[in-house]
């Protein structure tokens, strides 16, 4: 994994068969009860189909082209319930991607950047169904993110497998929410607005080879808070250590108070849903801090990825700060597993 410049936030030109590459953004109110997520891939890595034409395509020699499974997911949860999911994959006509810029849209699902005196403020759009049909959701998010230095941290990966890639683009923000939620109920529909408004987080992920064929558990975690802020990324691996990767990212008031890639990384108290396990406890230390990290609820869940809202508790220099913030275990390898597909594929809607 390496980590890139944070100005390199744009769609790259990948044409790997396999390739893929993600824009995600997430958010959390200020009481820790509402959530969302919003995604922008080019080669979704979690699409049953895509993950079937490349193993087809590695078979037989064929060339995929990414931009044909492109897709948008956006999740809105509440108390750990999600109240809306999707994930909508279409072909390459579907979606545009520029490469000098964030700005992307798939279909009526938009994100477009402005960049400002000290940092960037984006709008994403939203017009997306459930795979179902039943739920549909419309509106708007304002996201504003300052200007961090993260360029220090380019390239001080510990491993440096350039066949995947991290863009810390945006990761300490802010946002306001405004959607309608609209349900069917049969012949009866229901009109549901929703504000809220709270923290956000803004990064970047793309690789030059399936994530599917990876064996690794993906561990990412963060807390936005008023002053300080904690982002951390754990890649392990059982057989090729020489792919493990580690960054631990302190920030104080939008600066870089502290960063190591060297702590040691407890799980605890497993847990399995969906038949994979994962901790609802860790602990991140080493002798200039301490966090502890455990599960409040689960508003998503799979075969192959868990999402958490998670308390955090930041002891550093005497300080100790803590709060609400957001967990995610991934374990890539069960994306290739066939079985799976089947259930995966009714979650989805591609067009």
């Amino acid at each position: 994994m390496i980590i890139r410049n944070p100005e390199e936030d744009y769609f790259h030109n990948i044409g790997n068969s396999g390739g893929y590459e993600w824009s995600y953004f997430d958010g959390l109110s200020n009481d820790g009860l509402w959530g969302f997520t919003a995604i922008w891939f080019k080669g979704c890595p979690m699409s049953p189909h895509y993950t079937k034409e490349i193993d087809y395509s590695f078979l037989n020699g064929s060339h995929i082209n990414p931009e044909d499974f492109s897709a948008f997911s956006f999740s809105l949860y509440y108390k750990g319930v999600r109240k809306f999911w999707c994930l909508n994959e279409a072909n390459s006509s579907h979606s545009t991607f520029t490469n000098d810029s964030p700005n992307v849209s798939f279909n009526e699902n938009i994100l477009t950047c402005k960049v400002i005196k000290l940092g960037k403020e984006f709008e994403i759009e939203i017009h997306s169904s459930s795979a179902t049909g039943t739920k549909r959701v419309a509106g708007r998010i304002s996201l504003s993110f300052p200007d961090l230095d993260l360029k220090t941290i380019a390239n001080t990966s510990n491993n440096l497998d350039d066949n995947h890639n991290w863009v810390p683009a945006n990761l300490v923000g802010s946002f306001n929410l405004n959607l309608h939620l609209y349900t069917s109920f049969g012949l009866k529909f229901n009109d549901e607005t929703i504000d809220f408004s709270g923290r956000s987080y803004h990064d970047r992920n793309y690789g030059l080879t399936p994530l599917h064929k990876l064996d690794v558990d993906w561990f990412w975690g963060r807390y936005i808070g008023d002053e300080y802020s904690l982002v951390y990324f754990k890649i392990l691996s059982k057989e090729k250590k020489e792919i493990e990767f580690s960054q631990l990212l302190l920030f104080k008031n939008h600066e870089l108070l502290y960063q190591s890639k060297n702590f040691d990384f407890i799980m605890s108290h497993s847990k399995k849903s969906w038949t994979l396990k994962y901790p609802s406890r860790i602990l991140i230390s080493n002798d200039d801090i301490k966090v502890e990290v455990n599960e409040s609820y689960k508003p998503e869940s799979g075969p192959f990825y868990h999402r958490f809202v998670s308390d955090f508790k930041i002891y550093f220099k005497n300080n100790l700060v803590s709060g609400k913030g957001i967990t995610e275990f991934l374990k890539p390898k069960r994306l290739g597993i066939k079985s799976f597909r089947p259930f995966i594929k009714f979650r989805v809607r591609r067009t």
